[in-house]
């Protein structure tokens, strides 16, 4: 099969792209530092991502210019999009996606499907399927597969979460929900093999994944999941947010990004983990929902947990793409 640009990434950064990775997470390192009650762990954390590099620096400028600037999202030219052309036109395929609209004018396919599904989700695919790629080609399918199909559904249920809230977004709401297993999957890749049974086996015990996390690779996976929107191209505020969910927002200002990517993980977990009854009412509230809506939303999730995530093609396809 004939090797596309995306199937090049690796080749495809440079020097350059590296240093402002790195000065990037060094930034985020130094101002999440207080999160938590382990801010050695910060270090770590930093240290596997800019190692491990999830996210390659041609995506990088992608996200950059739609999720770089807090509470604004960025909307680039469908050229920007280029590099990834075939992962886009394969998002053209998902219902979910095109929300029931369809190409007008099939010579403006990849321009039309990128409006139609927004620039912010292209870009969150950017990031879902680079996270997957790398995590694929570094771990067993018995591995990987069970995790990343958990991430895949987090993302499709942060989805319908995030599009309720114009000011928040699908994209977002789709990069928060992934965030509640990327980190560990990441963690595990990185990883030797000792450490992901030690990893699964604690995981299966009933421990939580925090403290499985810290005990074997001496962070918790929503570090590395933060650490990965940071070194991705996200505004610090998605990093912020999404690590703050392990203290319990305590850090959070109740008017702020960070408090929408707080409160679109929370949801998306909870719903995820069958308690949505659990969810603080300030999260629902941060992304407008009242009770109808929430009514709403649950029951699009209870049919998303009976037919499973309609998104494995991020996986299955990606030797297409």
């Amino acid at each position: 099969m004939p090797t596309t640009k995306i199937d090049k990434f690796d080749d495809l950064d440079d020097h350059k792209g590296d240093e402002i990775v790195t000065a990037e997470l060094n930034v985020a390192t130094e101002k999440l530092r207080p999160v938590g009650n382990a801010a050695q762990s910060w270090d770590r954390a930093s240290k596997i991502v800019r190692e491990f590099r999830p996210v390659p620096w041609i995506l990088w400028r992608i996200t950059y210019s739609v999720f770089g600037k807090v509470s604004q999202t960025g909307n680039p030219d469908p050229i920007v999009f280029d590099p990834v052309k075939p992962l886009v036109l394969k998002a053209g395929n998902d219902p979910t996606l095109m929300r029931g609209k369809t190409i007008q004018d099939p010579h403006k396919q990849f321009e039309e499907t990128v409006k139609i599904i927004g620039g912010d989700v292209a870009a969150a695919l950017c990031v879902l399927h680079a996270v997957c790629r790398r995590i694929k080609h570094s771990l067993a399918e018995r591995v990987w597969k069970p995790i990343l199909d958990d991430a895949l559904m987090r993302a499709q249920i942060g989805y319908h979460v995030g599009e309720h809230c114009k000011q928040f977004g699908a994209g977002r709401g789709m990069l928060a929900g992934f965030a509640g297993r990327s980190g560990l999957a990441t963690l595990i890749s990185y990883g030797d093999l000792t450490q992901a049974q030690r990893t699964l086996e604690g995981l299966a015990t009933g421990r939580e994944i925090s403290e499985v996390g810290i005990d074997v690779y001496g962070c918790d996976p929503l570090q590395i999941a933060a650490m990965t929107l940071a070194g991705a191209g996200c505004n610090f505020d998605a990093a912020f947010g999404i690590a703050s969910y392990s203290s319990g927002g305590r850090e959070v200002q109740a008017r702020s990004e960070s408090m929408l990517w707080l409160s679109a993980f929370a949801i998306s977990e909870a719903l995820r983990m069958n308690q949505q009854d659990t969810v603080d009412k300030r999260y629902w509230d941060a992304l407008g929902f009242n009770l109808a809506q929430q009514g709403e939303l649950k029951e699009r999730v209870r049919q998303l947990h009976r037919k499973g995530p309609s998104w494995r093609w991020l996986i299955e396809a990606q030797s297409e793409i």
